[in-house]
């Protein structure tokens, strides 16, 4: 928190109060208009800052922009680092590292079916959100979490890799829900032992 805030007051202060705005291109006035923003120093208007993940052309790093409106006009600061997902622990037997904006991430959680863009699921089911999505995955957002293909009819959230209660016959402690499927409009997903679950509730 204190890096973002570090980001907010360096961005802030890089605004001369006498410099012209920039008026090409429509106003931003929401994160999302952020992400088709055509430059960098867009006219704008709104609050607080925008976050997001993505991957260098050339696949070595990976980069956190973090966005701010400052007397109308937009700024953005990138925070790069290596895409290498061995600076997280590794993700246990079974699971992998959720991606952000083609970013590896340190939450692990089984393989996603989907992403909501590509045709990942079969014709008679949906491709439903799930419960364990990276850090910085905004509300809607399919690519950045741990998603599962599905019949209709089921509350989303999807519980893949969320908590579940460990069969006796496991002999373990901790289990996460793998294989979920849907099932009369109810979530039935199959236990094995993880020491790694998502903090997310089942629908």
């Amino acid at each position: 928190m204190r890096a973002v805030a570090g980001v907010v007051l360096a961005l802030a202060a890089c605004v001369a109060a006498d410099e012209p705005v920039l008026s090409a291109g429509p106003t931003l006035t929401s994160c999302m208009d952020v992400l088709d923003r055509q430059f960098d120093q867009q006219a704008c208007s709104f609050d607080g800052v925008c976050t997001w993940s993505d991957a260098e052309p050339n696949g070595q790093a990976c980069c956190t922009y973090f966005a701010v409106c400052a007397e109308g006009r937009l700024l953005v600061e990138p925070m790069c680092g290596t895409g290498d997902p061995g600076m997280c622990a590794a993700c246990p037997a079974g699971t992998e590292p959720v991606m952000s904006g083609g970013c590896a991430t340190c939450t692990c959680a089984p393989p996603s079916q989907c992403d909501g863009t590509t045709d990942g699921c079969d014709p008679t089911e949906v491709c439903y959100r799930g419960q364990v999505c990276a850090q910085d995955c905004a509300p809607g957002q399919l690519e950045c979490c741990a998603n599962v293909c599905a019949l209709p009819g089921c509350a989303e959230p999807a519980p893949l890799g969320c908590r579940m209660d460990c069969p006796m016959e496991l002999g373990c402690a901790q289990c996460m829900g793998t294989a979920c499927t849907c099932t009369a409009g109810v979530w039935s997903c199959t236990p094995v032992c993880s020491d790694v679950v998502g903090p997310c509730f089942l629908p």
